[in-house]
């Protein structure tokens, strides 16, 4: 049964898009890394949360079709306050990408831990699903 329902979302035409998006991203995680000069003999200390940043920018052009930027780079899109952008929009209190990484940082909490514990910590209060 689970085959079935996420086998439609594996096919070529996706694999394409995929792949596409993670050449544009690995590229811009490269710059961020060695600036745009090519810096060499650095020491990277941020890799594990550049790759998890790296997987979170392909997930959010594939599946929500918004392109999150590197450290650096400038946005194609002429409307400032996208979702892409660093700033929340207005009305928000977190941009896009600071959203979708909390989500995905915090999302086993509810899926693992009984509803009755959970509503024992406050800070976990929105997380629970109603």
């Amino acid at each position: 049964m689970h085959r079935k329902i996420s086998s439609p979302a594996f096919n070529e035409k996706n694999n394409v898009l995929v792949f596409a998006e993670a050449v544009r991203q690995t590229r811009g995680m490269l710059r961020k890394w060695t600036g745009e000069k090519g810096a060499g003999n650095i020491t990277l200390k941020e890799v594990p949360l550049d790759t998890m940043r790296l997987t979170l920018h392909i997930i959010s052009d594939i599946g929500f079709g918004v392109k999150l930027l590197w450290p650096g780079e400038k946005s194609n899109e002429k409307v400032e306050g996208t979702y892409s952008s660093e700033i929340p929009p207005k009305g928000h209190s977190m941009s896009f990408e600071n959203a979708l990484n909390t989500l995905l940082e915090t999302m086993m909490w509810p899926l693992i831990v009984p509803d009755w514990l959970l509503s024992k910590f406050e800070r976990t209060q929105w997380l629970r699903v109603c």
